[in-house]
């Protein structure tokens, strides 16, 4: 199996390994380069990856990764496809802190060579009413070149980052992700996290259109625009949102047979 197109593509049909390994196939996979191939390598069914152009590989048969549904189908998405090593979780999850406030990945760009990323990516300062939302910490998740998000204020680890590896490991600690469509968005999809993707008007083809859900990703919510080009509603949308989850994840209750307020978190 061999990765023809971009990183995100790479992380959603990896996922088809699983399938031909249980047909009793040795899945090879030829990643971009070695950023990806650290995590393809954590993908359920896959044997062994390379980088493009490191090495030859010996295969019987091979295919492009984009073309596996076309051979096999819709493949629904398991809670999780991507197999971390606990211990470099637990490692991002310490860095983040463990002081009771949601911690949210934000991305706000991809790729900037990418033919649609005119439409797809956001303009830092349509993120400000999301310092509107009290008990959230955000950290940022943008790898890409990108002008940075000034408000909301921001914990950025990203030069602690080396690959995808250790952005899997970052986010699989997080509460929430928000991302425009973008490798990052996969991720979280893939390893089961929430993801909230923001969507242009005219989205990618899979995401189709007029739904909220996506068969891809059993973690992810979409967020649409109206109108080509119109980012507040959506964010506007994202800030009502996030102070509900906030509200709901920092209730007050008060505990049954006595005078104590204790907060619940989860």
């Amino acid at each position: 199996m061999w990765c023809e197109q971009g990183y995100g593509d790479s992380i959603q049909f990896v996922r088809y390994a699983a399938s031909l390994a249980l047909e009793g196939a040795q899945v090879l996979i030829e990643a971009q380069d070695e950023r990806i191939g650290a995590l393809l390598a954590r993908a359920s069914g896959v044997s062994v990856v390379i980088a493009r152009d490191s090495q030859r590989l010996q295969a019987d048969y091979q295919i492009p990764l984009l073309s596996l549904p076309g051979l096999l189908g819709m493949v629904p998405c398991p809670p999780a496809y991507l197999q971390l090593e606990a211990a470099c979780v637990d490692t991002w999850k310490s860095r983040l802190g463990s002081d009771g406030v949601m911690n949210i990945g934000l991305a706000w760009a991809g790729r900037p060579a990418h033919e649609n990323d005119r439409n797809r990516s956001i303009a830092p300062e349509f993120f400000e009413p999301l310092s509107l939302v009290t008990g959230v910490r955000f950290i940022s998740l943008q790898f890409s070149p990108a002008k940075q998000i000034v408000r909301p204020a921001l914990l950025d680890m990203c030069t602690m980052v080396n690959d995808f590896a250790d952005s899997a490991a970052l986010v699989a600690g997080l509460d929430l992700v928000i991302s425009v469509d973008s490798a990052v968005a996969h991720l979280a999809g893939a390893l089961g996290v929430p993801v909230w993707i923001l969507l242009p008007y005219n989205p990618d083809w899979r995401w189709g259109l007029g739904r909220s859900d996506t068969p891809w990703y059993s973690s992810a919510r979409l967020f649409r625009q109206a109108a080509p080009f119109e980012w507040q509603p959506v964010i506007a949308m994202v800030v009502n949102e996030l102070k509900m989850l906030s509200e709901e994840k920092n209730l007050k209750v008060l505990t049954p047979g006595t005078d104590t307020i204790t907060k619940r978190h989860g």
